[in-house]
């Protein structure tokens, strides 16, 4: 450090001449900012800080700097993940054939069990690896200095939050406190996260078959929870805080019906004599093999060195991060239970649904790649304790690609505020312009490839709809905005929402016998017949409050049916109807 501290003291003519060309035109407010962090105790201190944060001992000090956001990752590929093919005889030398990936892609696209189709052969992943050497023929193949390679470049302990939904890091598995909103994270909580250091296949490709084996995992994108305060933009109802070291991190559990109770992949742990060529036997240790694969290796070609190691895969960044909260809304609507305990599928669905819609309308104006953003899960916001949700969108690139911090500028009307009214109010723009016509009405009852749904975000796809993300939007910057619960449908989200109720409930009730539609309601309802008594259920909006002060159109069905009444959301009746029904009680 001492060292270092020296040589950028003694450079300081140089960094000040860089300093005058590029704050050229700045206010004099952001030139002082600018001094601020370019001062050497503060750059000293934002070095320290990262290189106290990094757990990996084998990690260099320039790696870890650009890591940790103070150094660019351009010519730096620290991110760039091998997948080991086999051998191949380029140039008359044996060497490893492969193909590599973003960290953030190879944790699915390289996982145990994982196929990639090249040169019309199929290559199945079976496990993590350290990466390798060339090999070496001294004698016998040998892979030199494999040994002393970790498998792993990282790992630690992550647990959600079930208080606010955030993502606490921990480097051991015990009770912890979330620093987001300070609710008690318990250790059965956390899971073990790996980042490898490179992957694996058996190394014998094969032909492709019809009925090869495609896994679906579940792809989780999530940020470290953080103290983070958003401040209220003027003449708004919106409050926004933009990070620019926050710590993004993009998750594999495995396979589960529940990603988020999945224990993770089990990965055992050993080392393994194996055929990589013809001819050609190598000696590989340290590896971590998936559970299927190993267990049709016998002994003495593979020796388990200790216990199996159940792992959910994982990828970390630091980047630009934006994060936006609503400071009041409609006494008649409930935007809040988009995580936690109070955490309500279709109201998560609209939260979800109203931040790509942000992060598309921004590409649009800047003619990016939507891409270019995360979009990470909401939770909740309490620091008064009233809750709030907090929407949250990140640059894709590491250590930040601008794109955010254009969301949040100018502080005084940042231009995300900006987009959210224009995307709810200007029927001239996107997405009014092609969502709110007759035809696409008609066609579209949730999110269509014409509107929302695109490769990238294929996994949200069941979650998408239109309607429900511009109805939260408006709720979000205007609290007088009631989503229908005050008898106003006239907003192009809801002028047909009715209408689609109804058409949702005729196709129940043609699947059941037990079912049957009931006209003349306030809001649109279906009665189940059972035995001991007919339950009417009838249907609301999710963005509406039903407790406390609740819609007079929801006190007139009450009054209309009695306590016999049940509920079902508009956003679970068009998805999962009869599971829902058969839930009420």
């Amino acid at each position: 450090p001492g060292e270092l501290r020296a040589a950028l003291d003694a450079t300081r003519a140089d960094r000040d001449v860089l300093r005058g060309i590029l704050v050229a035109g700045y206010s004099s407010e952001m030139v002082d900012r600018i001094d601020a962090a370019l001062d050497l105790d503060a750059v000293m201190a934002a070095i320290d800080a990262v290189i106290a944060r990094e757990t990996r001992l084998t990690m260099g000090v320039a790696n870890a700097l650009a890591e940790g956001g103070l150094l660019p990752m351009y010519g730096m590929p620290t991110r760039v993940k091998p997948l080991y093919l086999g051998l191949s005889s380029a140039g008359g030398d044996l060497d490893w054939d492969t193909t590599d990936r973003d960290s953030d892609l190879a944790i699915y696209e390289f996982a145990p069990g994982a196929t990639l189709v090249r040169d019309k052969r199929v290559h199945t992943a079976v496990g993590v690896t350290s990466t390798l050497p060339k090999p070496r023929k001294w004698g016998a193949w040998q892979i030199p200095g494999q040994e002393l390679r970790p498998p792993l470049e990282d790992e630690w302990w992550l647990g959600r939050c079930e208080g606010c939904g955030g993502w606490t890091r921990a480097t051991e598995q015990a009770d912890a406190t979330c620093v987001a909103c300070g609710h008690g994270v318990a250790a059965a909580d956390f899971k073990h996260c790996v980042s490898p250091s490179a992957y694996r296949t058996d190394f014998w490709p094969q032909p492709p078959g019809e009925n090869e084996l495609r896994i679906n995992r579940a792809r989780i994108v999530c940020s470290e929870a953080a103290d983070v305060r958003p401040e209220p933009v003027p003449d708004s109802n919106v409050s926004l805080s933009l990070e620019p070291s926050a710590r993004i991190i993009r998750l594999n559990p495995g396979d589960g019906p529940e990603p988020l109770k999945s224990p993770g992949l089990t990965l055992e742990r050993g080392n393994q004599r194996t055929s990589v060529a013809k001819g050609v036997y190598l000696n590989f240790t340290r590896q971590l093999l998936g559970a299927d694969y190993a267990a049709k290796q016998k002994a003495p070609d593979w020796s388990p060195t200790d216990t199996p190691l159940t792992s959910w895969l994982a990828s970390g960044k630091t980047t630009d991060s934006l994060f936006l909260t609503t400071r009041d809304t409609h006494p008649l609507v409930d935007l809040a239970p988009v995580s936690g305990g109070r955490e309500q599928v279709s109201v998560r669905a609209a939260a979800l649904t109203a931040t790509f819609l942000l992060a598309d309308r921004a590409a649009l104006e800047l003619d990016v790649d939507p891409a270019e953003f995360d979009i990470l899960p909401p939770r909740i916001y309490k620091p008064d304790g009233v809750e709030r949700p907090m929407l949250q969108i990140a640059d894709t690139l590491i250590n930040g690609s601008g794109l955010s911090r254009r969301l949040a500028q100018p502080p005084e009307a940042p231009w995300a505020v900006e987009l959210m009214r224009s995307m709810v109010n200007d029927e001239t723009a996107w997405p009014l312009r092609s969502f709110a016509t007759v035809s696409h009405g008609r066609s579209c009852d949730q999110a269509c490839y014409e509107c929302l749904q695109r490769y990238g975000n294929r996994s949200y796809h069941g979650l998408l709809d239109w309607r429900l993300g511009l109805a939260y939007t408006r709720a979000f910057i205007a609290p007088t905005y009631a989503a229908g619960a005050d008898g106003n449908f006239a907003a192009p989200e809801l002028v047909d929402w009715k209408r689609l109720a109804d058409d949702a409930l005729a196709r129940v009730a043609r699947g059941s016998s037990d079912l049957e539609v009931v006209k003349g309601g306030a809001l649109p309802a279906i009665r189940l017949r059972r035995t001991g008594g007919d339950l009417p259920i009838g249907v609301w909006h999710p963005l509406w409050r039903m407790a406390a002060v609740i819609s007079p159109l929801v006190d007139e069905m009450q009054a209309l049916h009695g306590g016999a009444l049940r509920w079902i959301d508009s956003f679970e009746l068009a998805r999962r109807p009869f599971h829902t029904i058969v839930a009420l009680k």
